[in-house]
């Protein structure tokens, strides 16, 4: 029961601690803006990295804003290639950042972006009332266990397929290798009798 308890602290310290990161790579069409939404609370901060890696066969440019849950504009800049900004989260809710295109008529822009959301100590999302759903402690370790077993099963699968997917490309591969290999003995056959 020792090592339950150890292991459930482990684990609620590493969730008080760990902030929330994305990175993404989307494709913005021509004339088009893509828009992302990510919750954030009060005391928050809203870290977002971005960066046009291809623009088509023009220039590497796009236009960003970050809005907050109020439609409030906290950052809007036009066709800048890669940019760094840092937000205070001072309203709970769905922030809003978009990467608008629609400057370009004929290039789609792909655009790399990481989003890290660092949660305030003493805010809710890592406080301990949260924890408490009127289970014991050893269940939520069950129910970690059966989040982990669901995840292990689904890369198990993925894996599955890869193999699959490997044994079909080492197949073709072969049949190539073996086309190939006549080939070269039937050209060097009518090179030498003819």
């Amino acid at each position: 029961m020792k090592q339950y308890f150890i292991i459930f602290t482990i684990l609620l310290l590493l969730r008080v601690v760990e902030p929330i990161e994305k990175e993404i790579t989307v494709n913005i069409d021509a004339g088009k803006e893509d828009c992302f939404f990510q919750a954030a609370k009060q005391g928050d901060v809203i870290d977002l990295d971005y960066q046009v890696i291809d623009g088509g066969h023009g220039d590497l440019d796009i236009t960003f804003h970050l809005v907050d849950p109020n439609g409030r504009i906290l950052v809007a800049e036009y066709k800048k290639s890669e940019n760094t900004h840092r937000a205070e989260v001072s309203v709970t809710g769905d922030y809003k950042f978009c990467f608008d295109n629609t400057f370009s008529s004929f290039n789609s822009k792909t655009v790399f972006f990481e989003l890290v959301i660092e949660g305030n100590d003493e805010n809710e999302w890592g406080s301990d009332e949260n924890l408490d759903f009127g289970i014991q402690a050893d269940q939520i370790y069950e129910m970690k266990i059966q989040d982990v077993q669901e995840i292990i099963n689904n890369v198990r699968n993925q894996v599955s397929k890869i193999r699959h997917l490997q044994e079909l490309i080492k197949s073709t591969e072969a049949r190539d290798r073996n086309l190939a290999k006549r080939i070269t003995l039937k050209s060097t056959h009518i090179l030498f009798c003819s």
